[in-house]
């Protein structure tokens, strides 16, 4: 199966509405990483796989599910790391899933090697908030938060 993975830095270098570039033709810093994995993979291992492919160590992770939007954007949805040891087949059909799996990989702002690090989600209805403006100058979008924080809305 294919996995989609999505990390900040991906972010920060897409300079349109979506966090990324998800056409696989295309190979730009800002292009998804396409990541094929079999179904029974277990989610821990492909966290190593990411930390390998993407040069953020595990324990800095957090993964969210990507979700399509009624404007047609895609964005971080669910976090993942309740689903523990799934496998990756399984991750899919929890989401209930067509396309390819899209993953977020939200990276620890917190120095050093010791955490925790990633505040606790204090409930399902946390989410992770993106925030772009324009520079009009350059007729971009840049992310208007720090490139380690993101908002959370609780």
């Amino acid at each position: 199966m294919q996995v989609r993975v999505v990390t900040q830095q991906i972010a920060r270098n897409h300079h349109q509405t979506d966090l990324c570039n998800f056409d696989t033709k295309a190979e730009t810093p800002a292009t998804a990483l396409t990541l094929r994995v079999k179904k029974d993979l277990l989610f821990s291992e492909f966290k190593s796989i990411v930390a390998e492919k993407a040069g953020v160590p595990v324990a800095k992770q957090r993964h969210w599910s990507m979700a399509k939007r009624q404007n047609g954007t895609i964005r971080p949805d669910e976090c993942l790391e309740k689903l523990g040891n799934e496998t990756m087949g399984a991750v899919k059909d929890r989401l209930k899933l067509t396309v390819d799996l899209r993953i977020f990989v939200e990276e620890s702002s917190v120095e050093g090697d010791e955490g925790p690090f990633f505040e606790p989600l204090t409930s399902e209805h946390d989410i992770l908030l993106f925030v772009k403006g324009e520079a009009i100058r350059f007729s971009i979008l840049l992310g208007c938060t720090s490139p380690n924080y993101y908002f959370y809305y609780r």
